[in-house]
């Protein structure tokens, strides 16, 4: 989790965008994808002393947070509802798999950031990809 690089980077991807919706629930939506999935992996691994290919569905850090489809559809809820702040949210999330997804083409090239990515689930297969990690210092 690069947290300084997704609050700034999501922030200037938003501004042109965000209007009057709250900047700070923008700013907890640009890391709330790490906070989530993180954690449920870890836990997971913790519990079960499995991790990656071992697991069954969530298979590394990068799982329902990090899909697209949440974001859309906390952004639809929100515009139903009239909650700028949800909506707030639903954007700086959005902007989460993009950063990852460049991060990860610098990193990797196209075939490992092609690979890596849970921004299309379920649309791009049912199960997360996987990361061999065991705990959070091995990030």
């Amino acid at each position: 989790m690069i947290l300084f690089g997704h609050l700034g980077l999501g922030d200037a991807l938003t501004s042109p965008v965000r209007g009057e919706l709250p900047r700070r629930w923008i700013l907890l939506g640009t890391v709330l994808p790490d906070l989530a999935d993180k954690p449920l992996y870890y836990a997971l691994t913790f519990a079960t002393g499995l991790s990656g290919a071992q697991l069954p569905f969530i298979r590394g850090t990068r799982s329902f947070g990090h899909a697209w489809l949440i974001a859309a559809t906390l952004w639809a809820a929100a515009g139903s509802k009239g909650w700028p702040r949800l909506r707030a949210l639903a954007l700086g999330m959005a902007t989460h798999p993009l950063l990852d997804f460049v991060s990860d083409f610098v990193l990797l090239g196209l075939g490992g950031a092609g690979e890596r990515g849970a921004t299309l689930w379920p649309l791009s297969c049912w199960r997360f990809t996987i990361a061999e990690l065991t705990w959070f210092t091995d990030h």
